[in-house]
């Protein structure tokens, strides 16, 4: 995980929180969420993605990780490889403008969807 500036940080978590309440709103998932450096829900024992969601049956559904302008690079690449590699989708929240950056890294990895986020005075908005 990149270190972030307390602005990038904050803004991270922001958008953390929020996917995690979309989840929970839902009603037909669980969903748990590690912003900043908690350890709240874990992966294969070790593993700390921003959002875990489970099915019904406590199956993995999908895996979140939100990254931030400083943070859609080859360093994260590893990262996102790992947690796309348990079977179930990866989605990728990255900013809007970083949308091309974050498809070309990851365009020959399976089950990785770029999503993106924009926030403009204090306001998100989630895009697919």
């Amino acid at each position: 995980m990149a270190k972030r500036s307390e602005e990038a940080q904050r803004e991270h978590d922001l958008i953390v929180n929020n996917s995690l309440k979309s989840w929970i709103d839902r009603g037909d998932v669980k969903a748990f969420a590690n912003p900043g450096d908690e350890h709240n829900f874990s992966v294969a024992g070790i593993y700390y993605p921003d959002i875990v969601v489970l099915d019904p049956n406590n199956n993995f559904y999908l895996i979140e990780e939100v990254e931030t302008e400083d943070t859609v690079n080859e360093q994260e690449l590893e990262e996102w490889k790992q947690f796309a590699g348990f079977g179930v989708t990866l989605n990728l929240i990255v900013p809007e403008n970083k949308r091309e950056d974050a498809q070309n890294l990851v365009k020959e990895i399976s089950n990785i969807r770029v999503q993106t986020y924009t926030l403009k005075d204090g306001k998100l908005e989630f895009q697919v």
